[in-house]
């Protein structure tokens, strides 16, 4: 059995003292679960339609409940949603495979997400 591929993505946690965290994880369905997860149980992963970030082929990943599940508090607003708990941010190659975020990419994200929308819970 092959070891897991490692890849870097930015996680941003709910409330405005969360700031981004660039991190590697392996290239798990787990770990990918573990990321959008707001009480720390699996979680089903859902990709959240974000134009704004489509010019650099990054994807915004959530929780499938982060529309919904009013027991998260208000994360950003993305691609015209108020996403709700934990989302994560990575790339992809062109079968769809997750890859590294780029440094490029990681400023790129860094950078529009100081200009969408934040809720202060």
């Amino acid at each position: 059995m092959s070891e897991p591929n490692i890849i870097r993505v930015i996680q941003k946690k709910p409330g405005m003292v969360n700031k981004p965290e660039v991190m590697d994880i392996e290239d798990t369905l787990e770990a990918n679960q573990a990321l959008v997860s707001p009480r720390g149980e699996p979680a089903v992963i859902e990709r959240v339609y974000a134009p704004e970030f489509e010019e650099q082929r990054v994807e915004v990943f959530c929780n499938e409940e982060a529309l919904f599940d009013s027991a998260c508090t208000h994360n950003v607003q993305i691609g015209g949603n108020m996403l709700q708990g934990p989302i994560y941010f990575t790339t992809y190659d062109e079968e769809g495979d997750s890859l590294d975020l780029t440094d490029e990419q990681v400023e790129f994200v860094l950078a529009k997400l100081k200009t969408v929308v934040q809720s202060v819970f």
